[in-house]
């Protein structure tokens, strides 16, 4: 069995009290039973690769430096609340992206590209560059729906991306541990 493997963009530390902050919120407005993401965990993912083999961890670490080398550093701007399957029926409710979600996707796809060639299945979906910030554990007859719509425009505050993530994921009964394996600075 490997190493549970993803590669994100953590939070910037400075937007981590207003996640928590709406977290909170959301928590009050409904009775859903939600979980949701412990503040230190909180992150972007652009690519989850499943178990991956401690061998062949020093060929992703190479593969991902390789394909964001030249690729600057950027500002983000977490903008509105929604929900996947959708917002009538929540199961994720995340934070989206402004200003810079643009870089992010192509940095997913180009990941996408070279980490293919590696042996890694492709995403079907297409690219949605997000931060998770909760999920629904149980519904309940009173929607949640009008109060995410009433965030879809929130604005909570850019951050600079100037590092991307190789993480390990160990899923234990109170939540999973997220470890960095690699940092792979931006220029």
């Amino acid at each position: 069995m490997g190493i549970r493997t993803f590669i994100a963009v953590d939070l910037d530390s400075s937007l981590k009290g207003k996640v928590v902050d709406l977290q909170s919120r959301l928590e009050k407005s409904t009775d859903y039973v939600l979980k949701l993401v412990e503040p230190e965990n909180l992150h972007i993912t652009l690519k989850f690769l499943g178990d991956v083999n401690e061998g062949r961890l020093e060929k992703v670490f190479y593969t991902v430096k390789e394909t964001l080398s030249g690729i600057n550093s950027f500002r983000i701007m977490l903008r509105g609340v929604g929900a996947f399957p959708s917002i009538r029926r929540p199961e994720v409710i995340w934070i989206g992206l402004g200003e810079g979600a643009e870089n992010l996707i192509k940095i997913m796809t180009a990941l996408e590209t070279s980490l293919a060639r590696i042996g890694f299945p492709r995403e079907k979906r297409e690219p949605v560059p997000h931060l998770t910030i909760a999920r629904v554990k149980k519904p309940s007859k009173n929607g949640i729906s009008s109060f995410l719509e009433s965030l879809a425009d929130m604005e909570i505050g850019f951050m600079e991306v100037s590092d991307v993530k190789v993480k390990s994921s160990t899923l234990t009964p109170s939540g999973p541990i997220y470890k960095d394996l690699k940092v792979i600075p931006l220029v």
